[in-house]
């Protein structure tokens, strides 16, 4: 009986999975759900580019920026990245900014991708989307 009861509970555990993934992401800190719902006031372009090519860019631009990478999921085609200086002072203070900003990369037509960032942090959302924007153009000319 015990038996029956255990596997019960682990065929549970299985079938509400999706019902508990993202709590115990919000537990872990690693949910990009309140970056998602946040996407309709972020910032947008679109890319001539595949949205793979777009994506691994990104990824380098971030990387020279000393950005750090806290989550990054190709198959939901985000980047969420913190550490980024909002001002000198923060880096001669040596201070960590935590809050996060996510980069959701869509697929539009053919070879057309739109990426949108987006942050909780308006102040962040300002000063670093175009400055991302402006280094990817750069870095995808130099393709």
């Amino acid at each position: 009986m015990k038996h029956k009861i255990y596997y019960l509970f682990i065929i549970g555990l299985f079938l509400s999975g999706c019902v508990l993934v993202e709590p115990f992401k919000k537990f872990l800190g690693t949910s990009t759900q309140s970056l998602e719902k946040a996407k309709s006031s972020g910032v947008s372009k679109i890319y001539d580019y595949k949205k793979e090519v777009c994506f691994n860019k990104t990824l380098t631009v971030l990387k020279n920026m000393q950005a750090y990478i806290f989550i990054e999921d190709r198959q939901k085609s985000v980047i969420v990245v913190m550490n980024l200086r909002k001002s000198e002072d923060l880096k001669k203070q040596d201070e960590t900014d935590t809050t996060e900003l996510g980069i959701f990369f869509e697929k539009q037509e053919l070879n057309k991708t739109k990426i949108t960032i987006t942050s909780l942090s308006k102040v962040l959302l300002s000063e670093y989307s175009q400055k991302i924007f402006d280094n990817l153009d750069k870095e995808l000319a130099g393709k």
